[in-house]
């Protein structure tokens, strides 16, 4: 029989399972008690004796009770997990990620559109919190986060697929008994890749060199992190939650797509990175494909920066626990990427100057790019 996967609760049933609810008198029906002819013609019938209404359609979860959209049904799921540290942005890294795909993919012809009426009217909030209002979004609190639920077409090669994007709450993931983090596994263990987002000033060294380049500015991107949470450790926690959700052994790589999103680069692209490939307009939209070049050439630039600023205990956690390197056996899988989701920092009373987002697209192009969704070159 086949099995459904819940994108609210991340539990997989069997179709059987399946709850249709009844609209008059809200009895539900599983769908081992009804009859193929009854599903396929949609002439359910409720089998409560005092209603017999015929308005049964609506399909729930039965662990969650969530209403399940139809697209679930017929087109395959493209599940991306955003996962990331308290403060690195991740709610707002990807408002203005779905702003600008809207706004910056003709020539790669993608089209999103939200399923859920609780997607639509979150990511239109969380839209104009940002370029209306100028107000950065709130950390997401734990227990309060909710599946970003689209449909993702290709006009170029006639794919449309339903993308579910989860956005966790930071500290869940410092807490890996938590029940949050168990759900956050169980997710994990169903997506095609995971996009990492991690705040610059938790790393010592790039936290000391933000100072030193402009410490008016750091201060207002994000409170500094304690010393318990190095960049390594952050890693490493990390690591563990996908091997659990996975199923992987601790002493094996986790053989999965990475995007390590180094999130607020704009603190540092001036100072650090002029002339590079990293400071330039991103070209992938542009060029209407994924070009593995460039993203080759930004992994070097941010690999050598981190090195340099004496964070080589990071990359060695990469190396580590993912396929950040290529070898004779694994092609490379881990990436780091990065972007800005505002172009700079909050001003002084806390607002956000003009957004001018910066090579946010990217992680999402290039693990678009490994499924094959998109062309790449």
């Amino acid at each position: 029989m086949p099995s459904i996967l819940c994108p609210f609760c991340f539990y997989e049933f069997p179709e059987g399972e399946l709850l249709y609810h009844c609209l008059d008198c809200g009895a539900d029906i599983k769908a081992s008690d009804l009859k193929r002819s009854e599903i396929a013609k949609k002439a359910i019938v409720c089998r409560t004796p005092a209603c017999h209404a015929r308005n049964v359609y609506i399909k729930h979860c039965p662990y969650c009770n969530n209403e399940l959209p139809e697209a679930l049904f017929d087109t395959h799921n493209l599940s991306f997990s955003l996962i990331g540290s308290s403060g690195s942005g991740k709610t707002n890294y990807i408002t203005v990620l779905l702003n600008e795909q809207s706004k910056r993919s003709q020539k790669l012809r993608i089209h999103l559109n939200p399923i859920t009426h609780e997607t639509k009217e979150t990511f239109s909030s969380n839209r104009e919190s940002i370029y209306t209002k100028k107000l950065p979004l709130s950390a997401t609190s734990p227990g309060s986060e909710r599946p970003s639920i689209w449909i993702i077409g290709n006009g170029n090669r006639n794919l449309k697929y339903l993308l579910n994007i989860f956005d966790g709450a930071g500290e869940t993931h410092n807490d890996l008994l938590s029940e949050t983090a168990r759900r956050d596994s169980r997710y994990i263990e169903h997506s095609k890749a995971v996009i990492f987002v991690i705040d610059p000033l938790r790393f010592t060294g790039l936290r000391e060199l933000a100072n030193n380049i402009d410490p008016d500015k750091s201060s207002r991107s994000s409170a500094f992190a304690t010393e318990e949470e190095n960049s390594a450790f952050i890693i490493g926690n990390t690591a563990n939650l996908l091997r659990r959700g996975l199923k992987i052994d601790t002493n094996k790589k986790i053989d999965m797509n990475i995007a390590i999103v180094i999130s607020k680069i704009d603190l540092f692209l001036e100072a650090c990175f002029q002339g590079k490939t990293l400071f330039n307009e991103s070209p992938h939209a542009r060029n209407g494909c994924f070009t593995q070049q460039d993203c080759d050439e930004v992994d070097r630039e941010l690999t050598d920066w981190l090195s340099d600023n004496g964070e080589d205990e990071f990359i060695n956690a990469l190396e580590q626990n993912f396929y950040f390197r290529k070898s004779a056996f694994k092609r490379k899988k881990c990436y780091l990427f990065g972007i800005s989701a505002f172009g700079g920092a909050p001003l002084a009373d806390g607002t956000l100057p003009e957004v001018h987002p910066h090579r946010v697209m990217d992680p999402l192009l290039w693990l678009l790019a490994q499924q094959d969704f998109i062309d790449s070159r």
